[in-house]
């Protein structure tokens, strides 16, 4: 007995140097369960980075799927990022932005693949888009030019005509005008 308990003694020595698959091996006697969690617990332990900073506990998350589907309903929802990482227990600032850059990035895709199957409606609802700019500027304009207008309302009406001119002129240089065109741009033209 005394050659196994002195065996035993120079496998306890050399486990902490052995990967946990190697580690299995050397533990026959114990079940995979208590392996698992003697796994756990030091995955759950506070880390330390390359320069010394700690780092928090590591918590494995749901499917990444289950995850952006969570936060699109969430953000849907409109509720602030910082509850929506609360809602996710208490997720690290930058774990869920990266599931909002991969929920925006799918999006994105949606989007165009939308476009490109419906070119045509896109660009009669952006044609609509644009002239119903043009009237309100009109409208704005007719009440700018009234002598009978009040000073005050003349002013609340150039400010909305800078507001509206503004989009206008986003609208046909970088906006969604670039976009469309990019996807299709034999099949018709905006201006």
């Amino acid at each position: 007995m005394d050659k196994q308990d002195e065996k035993e003694e120079e496998e306890d020595a050399i486990a902490p140097r052995k990967s946990a698959h190697k580690q299995e091996r050397v533990d026959t006697g114990v079940p995979r369960a208590v392996v698992e969690e003697k796994q756990q617990e030091g995955i759950e332990q506070v880390r330390r980075t390359a320069n010394g900073a700690q780092r928090g506990k590591y918590r494995q998350y749901e499917d990444s799927q289950i995850i952006i589907e969570k936060i699109r309903s969430y953000r849907t929802q409109r509720f602030p990022d910082c509850e929506i990482m609360k809602l996710l227990d208490d997720m690290p600032r930058r774990t869920y932005y990266n599931y909002v850059k991969k929920v925006q990035e799918q999006d994105r895709q949606i989007m165009e693949q939308w476009m490109k199957e419906n070119i045509e409606h896109v660009s009669e609802e952006m044609m609509i888009y644009r002239e119903t700019l043009c009237q309100k500027l009109r409208e704005i304009q007719a009440i700018i030019d009234d002598k009978n207008t009040l000073a005050k309302d003349k002013m609340q009406a150039i400010e909305q005509h800078i507001a509206i001119s503004d989009k206008l002129v986003k609208f046909t240089r970088i906006g969604r005008s670039s976009d469309i065109e990019s996807v299709k741009p034999d099949r018709f033209s905006i201006f």
